[in-house]
């Protein structure tokens, strides 16, 4: 059985972002999802199998690399994380967990965090943030359209060291890799689609 990975092309660019085809068993693991509930300090794990009805899948959770969660779980599940450390745009606290069924094995970040809005503005875990954002076009200047991992570090990096925390991705969608730096680096994202 094959599972596909992303489908990226832009008009006259090709495919510039990651494209795989993967050989899997008949039983693996299509999406891994940490949903937070900081005030009660768990997050619930949504995971989509192909697979049998009532197979268990193995979690484990990291701390910088430190196991602090083994355990096997159900496809949904509130698990409690003792002493969260909470995600915001200073501190961009990551944990990292691994989701294995069968042979298969999914690996993902997530953070703790809680936003909202009102009268106050945009809350972070209930404190306000002022959103000082630009907007980012997915290529990387004479790099071209290409997804190269460390221009795009590079680009938020540069961000983050000139004031900015928040980045609008002028009319395409991102990258899984520059998601993945934004939340490694502290940058809120408005993902746009596409502009026509």
């Amino acid at each position: 059985m094959l599972k596909t990975h992303g489908f990226w092309y832009t008009a006259t660019s090709g495919i510039w972002q990651t494209v795989w085809l993967e050989a899997v068993d008949r039983c693996y693991i299509r999406e891994v999802k940490a949903v937070p509930d900081i005030d009660r300090g768990l997050f619930t794990l949504n995971t989509k199998l192909y697979c049998d009805e009532g197979y268990q899948l193995k979690l484990r959770v990291f701390d910088e690399g430190k196991e602090i969660i083994a355990r096997e779980i159900s496809t949904s599940e509130e698990i409690e994380l003792p002493d969260a450390k909470l995600w915001n745009v200073d501190t961009p606290f990551l944990y990292k967990c691994r989701v294995k069924a069968q042979n298969d094995v999914v690996s993902e970040t997530f953070g703790i965090r809680e936003l909202s809005w009102g009268e106050k503005g945009i809350c972070i875990n209930k404190e306000r943030i002022i959103i000082q954002g630009a907007c980012v076009h997915h290529d990387n200047g004479l790099l071209g359209a290409v997804c190269d991992p460390d221009a795009i570090e590079r680009k938020v990096r540069l961000m983050k060291e000139n004031g900015y925390n928040a980045i609008r991705s002028a009319h395409n969608p991102c990258s899984k890799v520059f998601l993945d730096e934004c939340d490694r680096q502290g940058m809120l994202v408005m993902d746009e689609y596409i502009d026509h």
